[in-house]
């Protein structure tokens, strides 16, 4: 039993280990517009380097210039976005094996343009690697990146339709708390960041046509 967990423990060293540490937020994003998405990685070690490869639909396009670092790469990293045939290799390094500030939290920016008869899409990022001070690669789960219009204002449910539901669910959370399924961002009608009647009102008017 030893041996076969020694084997085991050998087998992770040469192939890495895997865990689901990338993640990136649902990206809104108009037909001909572009819209940044933060690629957040979470790992509780130091990490030196990042690698991955991004697959994108045909109504979706990179803008390799637009794409940046954050705060969490140090002064030494630098970005390298490569395409070859129909992807593109993201990598974030130094040649001084700087390593990233903090543990979690978005890494990366990047910059996506959606086409004129852009609906919806998917793109993935596979290949996930990251390199730590002692240079062991760790290999992380696929992630994928989902686009989509964003949501009507009133549409507080996210069916993409502004009916009596959005103002009832508006109504529960003005007079008690909020439902499940409720998304305050598209019940702030007038952006003054506080839910309230005057909002539920403008719901109402979207619905009769005013």
């Amino acid at each position: 039993m030893r041996r076969l967990f020694l084997s085991w423990l050998a087998i992770l060293a040469a192939i890495g280990i895997h865990a689901d540490n990338i993640s990136v937020k649902d990206v809104m994003i108009e037909p001909g517009t572009t819209a940044i998405a933060e690629v957040c990685l979470d790992y509780p070690s130091e990490l030196i380097a990042l690698q991955m490869t991004l697959t994108l639909p045909e109504n979706i396009s990179l803008d390799r210039e637009g794409c940046s670092l954050t705060d969490r790469a140090g002064n030494e990293m630098t970005l390298s976005i490569g395409k070859k045939r129909d992807y593109y290799t993201i990598i974030v390094s130094s040649t001084a094996a700087t390593i990233f500030n903090g543990t979690d939290g978005a890494v990366l920016h990047l910059a996506f343009t959606a086409s004129d008869d852009f609906e919806a899409a998917e793109a993935t990022l596979s290949g996930i690697r990251v390199v730590d001070p002692a240079g062991n690669r760790i290999f992380l789960e696929d992630c994928t990146i989902r686009f989509m219009k964003p949501f009507p204002m009133g549409d507080v449910n996210h069916d993409r339709m502004v009916t009596i539901t959005d103002v009832m669910m508006t109504v529960n959370a003005v007079v008690s708390s909020r439902p499940v399924g409720f998304y305050p961002e598209n019940a702030d009608m007038n952006g003054d960041h506080d839910i309230n009647i005057s909002d539920i009102m403008m719901i109402v008017k979207i619905i009769v046509g005013n």
